[in-house]
């Protein structure tokens, strides 16, 4: 009697998947036969279009075309532009130079080591004392750390491969070509910031501050023959110009910065 009952449920299980493959079967047949109409699908389509088309006055025809090319087109140009990254160079994660790192700090005051100074009351003075405290800083004429043409200007968009896909942004330096090998100087007597061997995307690189509000960055440099600390007259050898990137020709990257914004190197050169 048991062994009656283990057969008939055997033979119902067996049952259910047959009944199970079968209507997977019969469902997998019915896709592949809607997958073998979708060319015939769309050759009808095709086919009735194409037919309306030709059957539309010349006029219709010649706008139709027109408007089907305006649409391509402004798809392509939104496609372009998703593509396009416009980005600020130093919105990165790892910006090549952080101006506000070498802002002047301010500290708090110790009011009670402090000498109250003596008022001076006189106007003639005090009116003098105000002029000179607000007079902007005298400045010695720059010279060229390197003599060559601009490979690109201040605020020019600048196209990065080394990432991979294509980079856009607007450099806030300049770029001049040279020799590599070709000595870099000093636009003005400085100290030396620091010295950078990773920094992205110009390599090798000097940062010199001049006074508390100006600050100059030289990079893309193949050697470097000064450290952070040293103090640096104008026309001091601080390096070499590097080899160019890629397909990118020689050059040294420049940059200036006063009151920590960027700004045209090329309004201070000669």
């Amino acid at each position: 009697m048991a062994g009656k009952t283990k057969t008939r449920k055997k033979h119902a299980q067996e049952s259910k998947f047959s009944l199970f493959k079968n209507k997977l079967l019969t469902v997998g047949q019915h896709l592949l036969r809607l997958a073998g109409g979708i060319p015939a699908f769309f050759a009808v389509l095709i086919k009735k279009c194409t037919s309306r088309f030709w059957g539309m006055p010349r006029l219709a025809r010649i706008l139709s075309v027109y408007a089907l090319t305006v649409l391509l087109a402004g798809g392509f140009f939104l496609w372009s532009i998703a593509r396009l990254r416009l980005i600020e160079p130093y919105s990165m994660d790892n910006p090549p130079f952080d101006w506000t790192t070498y802002q002047a700090s301010e500290e708090p005051a110790d009011n009670s080591a402090e000498e109250i100074p003596e008022v001076n009351e006189d106007p003639a003075v005090v009116a003098e004392e105000s002029e000179e405290a607000n007079a902007e800083p005298v400045y010695i004429q720059a010279i060229w750390p390197v003599r060559g043409a601009l490979f690109y200007s201040f605020n020019q968009m600048v196209k990065d491969e080394g990432l991979g896909s294509p980079l856009y942004y607007f450099s806030k330096g300049i770029a001049i070509r040279a020799v590599s090998g070709s000595n870099v100087v000093a636009m003005w007597d400085g100290t030396v910031l620091k010295t950078g061997e990773k920094d992205k995307p110009h390599g090798l690189s000097v940062t010199i501050r001049h006074d508390q509000d100006r600050v100059s960055y030289y990079g893309a440099l193949g050697k470097v023959v000064v450290k952070a600390g040293d103090l640096v007259t104008q026309g001091t050898v601080i390096g070499t110009v590097g080899p160019g990137f890629a397909a990118e020709p020689d050059y040294l990257y420049l940059e200036l910065s006063e009151g920590g914004k960027a700004i045209d190197p090329e309004s201070h050169l000669p």
